[in-house]
């Protein structure tokens, strides 16, 4: 991976980045506009393991596509990773199930696999056929502290795009 970094309390991002904005209006009640605040400069360090990565849409499809294809771990370990699940009922949706590190997802195209994460102002996320080959990663904003799953129509344009369906 070329472009992932874990800052511990650099508030910089070199080169070109996407900026996060949050409404941070329990936190920064007097911010100029409390309901649009550029994140950005924040530290990412507080997240710890949870989201403290800066990273690449690249490098994000990179590290799932030699997962996937078995790159990384043992066969045995791969399968485990893919098969050995719990459904979500909901916790983290639109998953339906979970098993070491991959969440599993019903897609208008069939299984996918991967992951999204968040921290205050972003979000990521990624779809992956279980070859690795079909891949949709997409940063976007988060804004919100309430926010506790996916809105629906960024799943259903993201779903779209990962299974190549027009808009």
């Amino acid at each position: 991976m070329r472009d992932t970094s874990y800052p511990l309390a650099q508030t910089a991002i070199d080169g070109a980045h996407v900026h996060g904005y949050a409404d941070v209006s329990l936190l920064l009640p007097n911010a100029p506009d409390p309901t649009r605040f550029d994140v950005t400069a924040f530290s990412p360090s507080e997240a710890g393991a949870s989201g403290a990565l800066v990273t690449t849409a690249a490098d994000i499809a990179r590290f799932y596509r030699a997962l996937l294809q078995g790159r990384l771990l043992p066969p045995d370990l791969l399968r485990r990773m893919l098969t050995d699940t719990v459904p979500t009922h909901g916790i983290a949706p639109p998953a339906v199930a979970y098993g070491l590190g991959v969440y599993v997802y019903a897609t208008g195209c069939g299984r996918a696999y991967g992951h999204g994460g968040s921290a205050l102002g972003y979000l990521t996320f990624a779809l992956n056929s279980r070859d690795g080959r079909n891949q949709l990663v997409a940063h976007t904003n988060w804004n919100s502290f309430a926010d506790t799953g996916i809105d629906q129509d960024f799943w259903t344009a993201f779903q779209r795009g990962y299974c190549g369906k027009p808009g």
